[in-house]
């Protein structure tokens, strides 16, 4: 299975809801990856 990258957007630590929404795509077409970067991640 593949894995599928997919960046993490937060604000003040607090992941946003398309995020969510992504990882979930993410995890019907393969293996998802989070990445986090910035000030709080």
């Amino acid at each position: 299975m593949a894995e599928v990258l997919v960046y993490v957007d937060h604000v003040d630590g607090a992941v946003r809801k398309p995020t969510l929404e992504l990882l979930t795509l993410a995890r019907r077409i393969g293996e998802p990856v989070a990445v986090a970067l910035g000030a709080g991640a």
